[in-house]
């Protein structure tokens, strides 16, 4: 038995996982940057991390158990299905009786079903699987039924450091029917605060929000591009 042959075939397969690994998270990070670009819950980090977590367990599942007898490989990808279904609860949520993120937890349902293909070699399917969620998200965003189209962006808010400030320019937006992403403040000095908002509505809703916070006396200064 030549165990250097043996050695170096062992080698290639390894590195032919690796690229299957790499292929995922690629396939992941292609879908993960159309997510972060609409400033979603989960974005670049998350689907690359989903997709190679996902190809990984498939390739163990695989062949990591070659050597044992009566082992079903189809157990790990079914879990990992099942464990992707509670990771994409935590990014639905309900604001004022409207359920908002089952587009991102589909997606990432099915990044994880990319990388389970992806590990186990089915590269034409994982491939596919990738363009066509991609394609489904944009098209569909951009010629969304009965809906104007909607523009995201942030808006830089420079006011009176007092208490509850925060909460009467975010109750003034939902005022407006401007949806409120990410909300994040940083302290300029012991008078003056900034909020930076990321909000998503109709682009003639977004600047008639952005215009009422303009009259708002207790705002320094508003910005924001849309």
């Amino acid at each position: 038995m030549d165990w250097k042959m043996i050695e170096e075939s062992m080698h290639v397969q390894q590195l032919e996982y690796l690229i299957r690994i790499m292929l995922a998270c690629f396939c992941g990070g292609l879908i993960g940057l159309e997510r972060r670009r609409r400033l979603k819950e989960a974005g670049l980090r998350t689907h690359i991390i989903l997709a190679m977590g996902a190809a990984c367990m498939v390739i163990v599942s695989k062949y990591g158990f070659s050597d044992v007898d009566n082992v079903d490989p189809s157990r790990v990808a079914a879990n990992v299905v099942t464990g992707v279904s509670f990771l994409g609860a935590g990014v639905i949520f309900v604001r004022g009786g409207t359920i908002k993120g089952l587009t991102t937890a589909a997606g990432i349902w099915t990044t994880a079903g990319i990388g389970l293909a992806l590990g186990s070699g089915m590269y034409t399917m994982g491939l596919a699987t990738t363009v066509i969620l991609i394609l489904i998200q944009w098209i569909l965003h951009i010629f969304a039924p009965n809906s104007e189209t909607l523009v995201t962006t942030e808006l830089s808010v420079l006011v009176m450091n007092q208490e509850g400030i925060v909460q009467k320019i975010i109750n003034q937006l939902d005022q407006n029917h401007l949806e409120i992403i990410t909300v994040k403040t940083t302290g300029m000095d012991e008078e003056k605060l900034k909020i930076i908002i990321s909000v998503r509505a109709p682009k003639n809703k977004a600047l008639k929000g952005l215009l009422a916070l303009h009259h708002n006396r207790d705002i320094l200064e508003v910005t924001g591009n849309f």
